[in-house]
């Protein structure tokens, strides 16, 4: 890790095209973590058990 980046910012998927956009925008329409979990699959093509844990991680970072 470089120790001047902090946070979200150390993720290691590949964020690009959107893809984050698309992501928070689902999170603010109060959409169900099954489904956040499923449109995390479809946009980084993850397996089922790394799309729960970037979810929950990706949640977890917009609690105060």
């Amino acid at each position: 890790r470089d120790k001047l980046v902090t946070g979200v910012q150390t993720c290691a998927l590949p964020i690009f095209e959107g893809k984050p956009l698309q992501l928070w925008q689902a999170i603010q329409a109060g959409e169900s973590r099954e489904s956040l979990v499923g449109l995390f699959r479809k946009l980084f093509k993850v397996n089922e058990h790394v799309a729960q844990q970037e979810i929950e991680e990706f949640r977890g970072s917009l609690s105060p």
